[in-house]
């Protein structure tokens, strides 16, 4: 397909200068429900699709995709937030995990950056701010290839062997123009409380909707999130009340001591 990247495929889009975009994958291709061709998977914040909640459920088919990703002829790389977000049988037999530790810019245009401020500080009391406007849009673009990106990250073999083998220490340096690029407000329509109202609404766009398997996933964990917050407060509470029974008691028995042996 002329219209997509070859052997690329993601849960968001990925699009080249030129506007070809990566396939998309879902959870069905990860259940071997769907055929997928032949391709380097990312996932990002994958462990909204492969969720270490599922843990009891131990699905065969997910788990087997990436014990046997390498002879289906895949690669995969799996994005999560939490080092224990993604479903720990598909976490046991990774490759590799890496922790990035942060990330920083240097060699950055600072008097360009200082300029392109200046002018948009002043682009309101200009005549002909639209022009000006192009103008600072094109030295913004041009400001953001310049300069370098670096990562600090650890690489471990697998998390479970640590105590084997420490983590290796990386350093990952690249400019701040990438080859490629992806939208980073893809999962912005999951917003639940639309308009001031937190209710189930359907969610415009390419990939995710309430009727999709991450939409529901993320739909349900936001109910079980507010279930747990609402019953933690109320053990808390309990807790609580029981406390102050208990010292209540304690100040009555002392109380009854203190009038049997006033000394």
């Amino acid at each position: 397909n002329p219209e997509l990247i070859p052997y690329l495929a993601s849960n968001v889009e990925i699009r080249l200068p030129d506007g070809r975009k990566s396939m998309y994958v879902t959870r069905e291709h990860i259940e071997q429900q769907k055929w997928l061709p032949i391709c380097f998977i990312v996932m990002d914040e994958a462990g909204t699709t492969i969720p270490q909640d599922e843990w009891q459920q131990r699905p065969a088919d997910v788990v087997l995709f990436f014990r046997f990703i390498r002879h289906f002829g895949f690669r995969a790389s799996l994005c999560e937030q939490k080092k224990d977000g993604i479903l720990i049988n598909v976490r046991s037999v990774l490759g590799g995990t890496i922790l990035c530790l942060g990330q920083r810019n240097t060699l950055l245009p600072y008097l360009m950056l200082d300029i392109i401020a200046f002018l948009k500080r002043r682009l309101p009391k200009v005549k002909n701010g639209a022009k000006l406007g192009r103008f600072i849009e094109r030295m913004d673009s041009i400001a953001a290839c310049i300069g370098f990106r670096i990562w600090e990250q650890l690489y471990f073999k697998t998390m479970e062997f640590t105590q084997y083998k420490p983590p290796e220490e990386i350093t990952l340096v690249c400019t701040n123009k990438m080859p490629c690029s992806y939208d980073d407000t893809a999962f912005a329509d999951l917003y639940l409380a639309k308009d001031g109202k937190a209710e189930a609404t359907l969610l415009d766009g390419d990939y995710i909707t309430l009727d999709s398997e991450m939409g529901k996933l993320l739909y349900r964990t936001h109910y079980e999130q507010e279930e747990n917050r609402q019953k933690k407060e109320l053990d808390e509470q309990v807790k609580y009340d029981k406390l102050q029974i208990q010292n209540i008691k304690n100040k009555k028995e002392l109380q009854k001591l203190q009038q049997q042996d006033p000394k």
